[in-house]
């Protein structure tokens, strides 16, 4: 059973201690039945926490977790590929009983149903070109950020920048690795993305962290 401490970049992980009654509350809306039961299961791109590895294999933090009540309770899991938009469509449709990496929002308590324990604890945190370091949001008015749709880190940008009178160009993505690519390639000033896929992916892509944060979240596993 995979219990983390620490990530690679000495990141804490904050899974709660009471994981296994986090999927148990989860267990009432999926279908009863005395044969081995089949849960279908998001994945999108989001290392560590939860990806598709090299050899094609669902992967992270929430897939140990998910594999191990899966091994306890007797289920079957079928990961389902999805970007982060879709795998919230599909949820919802039915298509998929669980998805994992969810932070909680009052518009998505409407759509979803979220356990009482909280699985990870996360915040979002800009990155940039090592040689454009970014030391304060203000710096962002005017300037391309890259982000990904529909998330919990774009939602809370948009709300902070309000407050401030600040206005970024947003640049619009299907995952955090183009995010990276974005800032990369000089096509944004700064890509905002969580922690754990910050520190895990930054050096790939020549980018620093900057001390830029917004709102922490708390992640869930949704059905």
């Amino acid at each position: 059973m995979f219990f983390p401490g620490k990530d690679r970049s000495g990141g804490r992980c904050l899974f709660s201690s009471r994981w296994f009654l986090l999927l148990l509350l989860l267990a009432w809306a999926l279908p009863s039945t005395p044969e081995v039961r089949t849960v279908s299961v998001g994945v999108y791109q989001n290392s560590p926490k939860v990806f598709i590895d090299e050899q094609g294999r669902p992967a992270g933090f929430f897939i140990e977790l998910l594999e191990g009540v899966a091994a306890r309770e007797g289920w079957r899991l079928h990961y389902v590929p999805c970007e982060w938009k879709r795998c919230l469509e599909l949820l919802e449709e039915g298509e998929i009983q669980l998805m994992p990496d969810v932070a909680f929002s009052r518009e998505r308590e409407r759509r979803f149903a979220f356990g009482r324990e909280v699985a990870l604890s996360s915040w979002s945190v800009f990155y940039t070109d090592s040689k454009k370091p970014l030391f304060s949001l203000k710096a962002l008015d005017g300037e391309k950020v890259a982000v990904v749709r529909n998330s919990i880190q774009y939602q809370a940008l948009r709300e902070l920048v309000k407050e401030l009178g600040i206005r970024p160009v947003y640049l619009e993505t299907d995952d955090m690795g183009e995010v990276f690519r974005l800032v990369h390639t000089g096509q944004a000033r700064a890509g905002l993305v969580n922690t754990y896929f910050g520190r895990r992916n930054a050096a790939e892509f020549g980018l620093v962290e900057s001390s830029v944060l917004v709102r922490p979240t708390l992640l869930y596993i949704a059905a």
